[in-house]
């Protein structure tokens, strides 16, 4: 699936297109090519992505996570391996339901483990773990804002799996923290990662308006549409979850040319 993203002042000028990998145009000049995966499930070894200027992953990268030993710890090794040997220049990780590992090592441990797996080759780059926090990257000069929160409902009260899905007050205290509505004087928030499409999330981002909201976590809710504000401005929504009910890797990832605006 790719789409480019020319603009969020006015009305989207592009509908997503699925196209072959390999059959991607260039990316547009004064763009950010953005490549979305989520909801690995330990498959990542089986993925061929397309090359990109940033790789996001909103979550779910392990399958289950109910052993509180070092077995846990070596799965994410493994992936965070296979993650830091990415071509991007940049990579973004956001944790989810199945990835208590990561609740458990807390951002300390788990860059710890990141930095280990990091390539050598300097211009390679190196994973950047998002929790409840915000980034700016700068490409080709321009900057890149990024808040991310690992957060998601629970939408199966069969699942074990509940990392990151404590009270939804922590969730509505980070967002608050991030700062007063869009208004005409302020810049858009560039990107909004989360793992799940969290119902706590609608008001705020109705109010604040982001240029990318990406998430997982429903495997059956792969896609990505438009999402429509007042002040005529829209936030380009996207579901990157690669896995389906089975969790076999059957969706490809979402890339996004994103315009640059910031200086």
């Amino acid at each position: 699936l790719y789409v480019h993203v020319a603009s969020v002042d006015g009305e989207p000028d592009m509908e997503p297109e699925r196209r072959e990998t390999c059959l991607l145009p260039p990316p547009p000049p004064g763009t950010a090519r953005l490549v979305f995966i989520s909801d690995t499930h330990r498959t990542e070894a089986w993925l061929n992505l397309p090359p990109g200027d940033v790789l996001v992953h909103c979550g779910d990268a392990l399958l289950e996570d109910r052993d509180e030993g070092q077995r846990s710890v070596d799965a994410f090794a493994d992936f965070a391996r296979w993650f830091q040997r990415q071509p991007h220049r940049h990579k973004l990780l956001v944790a989810g339901n199945h990835d208590a590992v990561l609740e458990r090592l807390g951002p300390s441990g788990v860059h710890k483990i990141l930095s280990a797996a990091a390539p050598g080759p300097a211009d390679r780059g190196g994973a950047l773990y998002l929790r409840d926090s915000t980034a700016t990257l700068r490409i080709d000069g321009r900057a890149l804002t990024v808040a991310a929160t690992p957060y998601s409902n629970a939408n199966s009260a069969a699942s074990a799996n509940r990392a990151y899905q404590g009270g939804v007050e922590t969730l509505v205290d980070w967002l608050v923290a991030l700062g007063a509505a869009l208004d005409a004087s302020t810049a858009p928030l560039d990107l909004l990662l989360t793992h799940g499409p969290a119902d706590a999330l609608g008001d705020w981002v109705g109010a604040h308006q982001p240029r990318l909201h990406a998430y997982g976590h429903v495997h059956s809710a792969y896609g990505a549409t438009w999402r429509h504000h007042r002040q005529g401005r829209s936030t380009f929504v996207l579901n990157a979850a690669l896995a389906d009910k089975a969790y076999a890797p059957m969706n490809p990832p979402i890339v996004v040319d994103l315009r640059l605006l910031s200086p």
